[in-house]
């Protein structure tokens, strides 16, 4: 299982997908969980389907981990991670570069490298990037649960990218509203120039 674990960090994506498909077989997690270390450009890689890129880190997959799961997400200029909340579980947001105007319940605040966001469960949260570089943040929740609605709307890093129609991401965002719920839908505040073309289309014809 350790070769294996070692595989999916170290082959292209699409093989990695094929690798993480072996954890998914019967119990659907690994085992045992298995210590790792991870460099920044290391972890499951992936494309969110409206073109931004995001890692998970460390997840029952990833590592068997059984009580948390953390990934890093890029933010860029003039984009928002929208406000969302996660009705069960709260959630931990480390700035590891750049900066972000942060919203967290009544709060409002700009907060640079080093900084962070709690959210308690049930708090409306969000992020926006009004500066003119990228912002990486990392992710912490403490329980697994929400890097499968990140999976669920994401392709392998490298695999093509196709915008999620209407009924597909209503029976996603169904499917999971127990781990995340978004108030305004997904692809709002996604500006479309941060997007590739045909995510772009997408978004202009979304009602």
């Amino acid at each position: 299982m350790v070769f294996a674990l070692r595989a999916v960090f170290r082959l292209p994506a699409i093989t990695s997908l094929c690798v993480l498909s072996i954890f998914h077989a019967g119990s659907g997690w690994a085992r045992e969980p298995i210590p790792l270390l991870l460099q920044a450009s290391e972890g499951e890689q992936l494309t969110r389907r409206w073109g931004y890129p995001m890692t998970i880190k460390v997840d029952p997959v990833t590592a068997g981990a059984r009580d948390f799961s953390a990934g890093t997400e890029d933010i860029a200029p003039g984009k928002k991670i929208p406000l969302h909340q996660h009705p069960h579980m709260e959630e931990l947001v480390i700035v590891q570069s750049g900066s972000l105007l942060a919203h967290v319940g009544d709060q409002h605040r700009v907060v640079g490298p080093g900084g962070m966001a709690y959210a308690p469960a049930g708090t409306w949260m969000g992020f926006e990037n009004t500066g003119n570089t990228t912002a990486t943040v990392i992710w912490i929740f403490p329980r697994p649960g929400f890097e499968e609605y990140v999976r669920a709307t994401s392709v392998p890093a490298g695999a093509a990218v196709t915008p999620l129609g209407g009924d597909e991401l209503a029976a996603i965002r169904q499917r999971y509203r127990g781990h995340i719920e978004l108030n305004g839908g997904d692809l709002a505040g996604y500006p479309t120039e941060a997007l590739p073309p045909a995510v772009a289309i997408s978004e202009r014809s979304k009602p």
